[in-house]
């Protein structure tokens, strides 16, 4: 059984920042505690159309922005064809 634990993750990544900026060697546990900051929370760029800090290929494209459930909707509808 699992049990789920909520924690406030700003101070976690801050002693990881402090950390990491601090040590000579370059402290390993920090580094991938930020690394897993940058995938999983927000804020991190980890939402692509969201947080992009470049232009997605769809607005050089003048594409729109592809929803999950359109695709699914579109994919569905071909199946029945």
């Amino acid at each position: 059984m699992y049990e789920v634990k909520h924690i406030d993750s700003a101070p976690v990544i801050a002693e990881s920042k402090k950390k990491w900026k601090d040590s000579k060697s370059k402290d390993v546990w920090s580094a991938i505690t930020l690394v897993k900051a940058g995938f999983l929370l927000r804020g991190y760029g980890s939402n692509f159309p969201e947080e992009s800090t470049v232009p997605i290929a769809n607005e050089m494209l003048g594409l729109g922005k592809l929803r999950f459930v359109d695709v699914v909707k579109q994919e569905a509808e071909a199946v029945k064809q």
